[in-house]
C-alpha cells in the first residue's frame, strides 16, 4: 500500500478520494466493539419504545417521501462515493431507479432517527453505523 506522502508527492499534494475513504474507514472501525454495538442497539430499541413520537415522526416523513417517489418525483440519489450503485441500470431502469430512491429514503430516515435519539456524539455514530 502506498503511503500518504507517496501519493501527495505524485498527485501534487492532493489526496485521492479512495485513499481518504480508506483511511477514514479504518478510523471508524477502530472505535467499534461488539459489546458497545450491542449496548447501542439495546438503547436504540429502548428510545424507540420510550419516545415513540420521534419514530412516528420519521415514519410519517418516510411514508410521504415514498409516496413522492412512487409518483415519479426523483429526489433521492445515492451518496457520491457509494460504488454499489455505479451500474447504469440504477439510473436507466425505472424499476431499479425506484428501488434505489426508496432504499436511500429509508436509509436517511433511519439516520434521522439515530440523530433524534438524544445520544452523545460517539453513541450517535454507533447508532448510525448500526442503522446504516
Amino acid at each position: 500500500m502506498k503511503s500518504v506522502e507517496d501519493v501527495r508527492n505524485r498527485q501534487g499534494n492532493e489526496i485521492p478520494d479512495q485513499l481518504a475513504d480508506s483511511v477514514a474507514g479504518q478510523n471508524i472501525l477502530v472505535d467499534l466493539r461488539v459489546s458497545e454495538l450491542l449496548n447501542t442497539a439495546a438503547k436504540l430499541f429502548d428510545r424507540a419504545f420510550r419516545n415513540p413520537a420521534a419514530m412516528v415522526e420519521e415514519s410519517v416523513q418516510l411514508a410521504q417521501t415514498l409516496q413522492q417517489i412512487a409518483s415519479g418525483d426523483p429526489t433521492w440519489t445515492p451518496k457520491r462515493n457509494d460504488r454499489r450503485f455505479n451500474d447504469p441500470a440504477w439510473t436507466e431502469n425505472t424499476f431499479y431507479k425506484g428501488m434505489l430512491q426508496g432504499y436511500t429514503a429509508c436509509s436517511q430516515s433511519l439516520q434521522n432517527f439515530a440523530e433524534k435519539a438524544g445520544f452523545e456524539a460517539k453513541e450517535t455514530g454507533r447508532a448510525k453505523f448500526l442503522l446504516g
